[in-house]
């Protein structure tokens, strides 16, 4: 018995000590170069791919898709990468903080991660840790390497119990992958390393690029801060591995090493923002939409610095302060905002609509009247038509005729 235990310690080791490894992607792959493994990642990534574009969950922005990719491609470069490898820039229409990375390049971000930073260097921070996945096919070793514990175990129940013992259950588990989630909590560990990497191998290729380290911290502390100011049902992927605190530690230590222009660097908050701008005010619907009223003004907030006079803006800061219309002088101030949407664009229906409704809360008929007739003038066949035509009945009613 002291031998055959002597013996598996001898091949659990000899196996755990052969980590995988693969080459960095440096330029677009040959499929025919690839394992049949790394092609099958590939297929299962371009079927997810189709998955989401068929079920219309992307927020399709051309040129922001463009600025976006850009940004990427810049990055590219300072991993040791062709800035012609071919990666695709998503961003899905989701209030939620999550980006990731497929293993054929697709990278995804949603619309709530883009409106939650302040600036390109914070992008930067972002995709280089997703391109840094990508580039050193962070999906492949992981699959390797649960094939590796997948052998490990069935060497090590090989030769703890003689074959005819093994029962028909466990025969078929090791065969057909079950092992793969008997250890797949060992795995976590391994998961967790990756992204360390990442975090380093993309701070060190943002600050490379320009970037400004410090950057890589701040979109961390603000997904903490979100969490904390907005505690909703958030599947928050990003701050699961590691833990927020412990890569805010990590990117801390990074910076206090002596990489190029991690203390400077530049920011291009203008391009950024003007990039970013209607993907920010989509999200910030959904936002309002699902009650995150923190997280809904601090992005408005973050792009009226850059463009007070947006309609837009101006129309979902009245919105925000109708929300809050309990607090004093919330509705007095909504009234404003909307007002000032319809001065800067006359043609902004919802303006006229939220101006109306408003209006008409504060028992100011005129204006709520003249309001809802000027969105119903440009919005005939609203579905609320028939509804703010009873309010315009009302109204004339109240006041002695319209």
């Amino acid at each position: 018995m002291r031998r055959v235990l002597v013996l598996t310690l001898f091949l659990g080791a000899t196996l755990a000590c052969v980590s995988p490894k693969v080459d960095p992607l440096v330029a677009n792959p040959v499929p025919s170069a690839q394992s049949a493994l790394e092609r099958d990642l590939w297929g299962a990534s371009n079927r997810y791919d189709q998955a989401i574009e068929s079920a219309e969950l992307l927020l399709r922005d051309a040129s922001l898709e463009d600025y976006l990719r850009g940004v990427a491609r810049h990055l590219l470069t300072h991993l040791g990468a062709s800035s012609d490898l071919e990666i695709r820039l998503r961003l899905i229409r989701s209030p939620f903080l999550t980006a990731f990375v497929l293993p054929n390049g697709s990278i995804y971000l949603t619309s709530g991660m883009l409106a939650r930073m302040n600036d390109e260097a914070q992008l930067a921070a972002v995709l280089g840790h997703e391109l840094v996945h990508f580039v050193r096919r962070h999906s492949l070793l992981e699959r390797l390497e649960v094939e590796r514990l997948r052998k490990q175990a069935i060497v090590v129940f090989s030769v703890l119990m003689p074959p005819l013992a093994m029962t028909r259950e466990l025969r078929e588990g090791a065969s057909s992958g079950d092992f793969d989630r008997i250890f797949a909590v060992q795995l976590q560990g391994y998961s967790q390393a990756l992204e360390l990497e990442a975090d380093r191998l993309g701070f060190e290729a943002s600050t490379a690029a320009g970037y400004a380290g410090a950057a890589a911290i701040e979109v961390f502390e603000q997904l903490k801060t979100e969490d904390e100011r907005d505690p909703t049902d958030d599947p928050n992927a990003y701050a699961s591995h590691p833990k927020l605190d412990e890569r805010i530690e990590h990117y801390r230590q990074l910076m206090a090493k002596p990489v190029d222009a991690s203390k400077g660097g530049r920011r291009s908050q203008t391009r950024f923002l003007a990039a970013a701008r209607d993907a920010v005010l989509a999200n910030v619907d959904m936002d309002l939409t699902i009650g995150r009223v923190a997280s809904a003004r601090g992005a408005i907030d973050r792009m009226l610095a850059f463009d007070a006079d947006h309609p837009g803006l101006q129309l979902r800061l009245g919105r925000w302060y109708r929300l809050m219309r309990r607090e004093p002088g919330a509705l007095e101030a909504a009234a404003a905002a909307f007002a000032r949407a319809v001065e800067l664009d006359p043609t902004l229906a919802a303006a006229h609509r939220e101006l109306g409704l408003v209006a008409r809360a504060q028992s100011a008929r005129a204006l709520a009247a003249t309001s809802l007739e000027r969105y119903l003038e440009l919005e005939p066949g609203a579905p609320d038509a028939p509804i703010l035509r009873g309010y315009l009945d009302e109204l004339a009613t109240e006041g002695g005729g319209r």
